[in-house]
């Protein structure tokens, strides 16, 4: 993977690529948030213009982070896209994780790690999905959060990201619009529905729906060797 040199700290890995540069010591002037900002998501100041983008990720997130602390202890998680890396520090509050954020934009990635390294089960790594650099590693936990659109085809990438699961593993797809009859062929079950009777009632069918994700009933995952450095086993 041909990459730009950049320093890798302890909580990121960037494939190649392991010699210090002094440029990630400061924050970098063209990410669209602030390190502080960052550090608060998904919570900003009312007066900050995407304040009302980010109100009804308040809600989504706390809805998935109350569903792993009870159901999912101790899990293994990855998010993929995980951009300035929020969330994944969102998910590291899950007591017993840890957390694997992936994305391919390496400004925010450095930002993310930059901003969130005192977390010690968060760790981030630089790649495409499609790359290998998830080769041979599994999870118990996939999250796709707001990134489900960047995919050309959902069928394939829900297809794709399954062997990435242990056997009782789930994948969780939040904040995207999300069509029924694409989901037809996947075990699938709604967490969250907008559309659901008592939600059209109460008028709380406004954001998108939280939809999980599980392995067909023949398949079977066996959990995988990280080839990710030692220390971030």
């Amino acid at each position: 993977m041909n990459v730009p040199d950049t320093y890798q700290p302890s909580n990121i890995y960037v494939p190649g690529l392991s010699r210090p540069d002094a440029r990630d010591k400061h924050p970098d002037n063209h990410n669209l948030y602030t390190d502080r900002e960052v550090a608060m998501l998904p919570r900003l100041s009312k007066t900050h213009p995407r304040y009302r983008e980010w109100a009804g990720r308040i809600t989504s997130c706390n809805r998935l982070i109350r569903y792993l602390a009870k159901n999912k202890k101790a899990a293994h998680i990855l998010e993929i896209g995980c951009g300035n890396g929020w969330l994944s520090h969102q998910l590291s509050a899950v007591p017993g994780s840890r957390v694997v954020g992936l994305d391919p934009n390496l400004n925010e990635l450095r930002q993310a790690a930059r901003v969130f390294r005192h977390q010690s089960n968060l760790k981030f790594i630089y790649g495409d999905f499609y790359s290998d650099v998830l080769q041979d590693l599994s999870f118990d936990i996939i999250v796709i959060a707001g990134s489900v659109h960047q995919f050309p085809f959902l069928p394939l990438i829900i297809t794709d990201v399954l062997p990435h699961l242990r056997a009782t593993g789930e994948l969780h797809l939040i904040d995207s619009c999300l069509y029924r009859p694409v989901l037809q062929g996947f075990p699938h079950r709604y967490l969250y529905d907008p559309r659901s009777f008592w939600n059209r009632i109460v008028r709380k069918g406004t954001s998108p729906p939280w939809v999980c994700i599980t392995l067909p009933p023949t398949a079977s995952s066996e959990p995988a060797q990280s080839k990710v450095p030692a220390r971030f086993r």
